[in-house]
């Protein structure tokens, strides 16, 4: 269900408490309601194992939000280059000579960011999220840490039952092979992490192994 956070004229307030005040509050009562009326449905059966995974009657929301990444401020490289096209040339004006010499003196400040461009305030669920989406998952994807690894690391399996595709994720500072040892990861399979937490020879041993894409 997609719907718009259309305020109500008026908030309903809830018998047992709290107050609705957009059309998508009503619409996540709704499915509340239902779902809890599943439940009492089924809470005198016997729960016999007829299925191959556990019914599941929850629901995920989600809501249109900024990226956790930081994006590359782009600077208009127009300012420095004068009408004329000929790039030999001064600028033709002190203005366009001050935009040219704020963009080189911005760089190092661009460059210190995207040494790690998460954003401060960026949750593990927020971040995985995303890049489930810009890997073309589905919403149904799960994300399950993966148990039993070395060095204390967190290592995520994101799995999309729709399409039968995985990747992990790791959002750690420091990612080491000695860690990654036990995931077992194949040619075919993705691995993504932070630029920020591979050194070289970390990078080089583990794109033998597998996709990596870093963030």
């Amino acid at each position: 269900m997609v719907q718009l956070p259309e305020p109500l004229a008026k908030p309903v307030v809830l018998a047992g408490g709290g107050e609705l005040r957009t059309i998508a509050d009503i619409g996540k009562e709704r499915i509340r309601r239902v779902v809890a009326g599943l439940r009492d449905a089924r809470k005198d059966e016997l729960g016999l194992p007829d299925r191959d995974t556990p019914e599941d009657l929850g629901f995920r929301v989600y809501r249109l939000a900024e990226s956790n990444l930081r994006p590359w401020a782009v600077h208009d490289a127009a300012a420095a280059v004068p009408p004329s096209g000929d790039r030999d040339a001064a600028p033709s004006t002190a203005s366009e000579g001050a935009a040219a010499i704020a963009a080189a003196d911005g760089l190092p400040v661009q460059l210190a960011l995207f040494t790690d461009p998460l954003k401060d305030g960026w949750t593990p669920e927020s971040v995985i999220t995303e890049i489930a989406l810009r890997e073309g998952y589905s919403l149904s994807f799960s994300a399950v840490p993966v148990a039993g690894l070395a060095d204390g690391v967190t290592v995520y399996r994101v799995h999309d039952p729709a399409r039968d595709q995985r990747f992990f994720i790791c959002l750690d500072d420091r990612v080491t092979l000695t860690a990654l040892a036990g995931l077992t990861l194949e040619k075919a399979d993705l691995f993504v992490c932070r630029d920020s937490a591979l050194d070289d020879d970390t990078a080089a041993n583990l794109a033998l192994q597998c996709r990596v894409k870093v963030i």
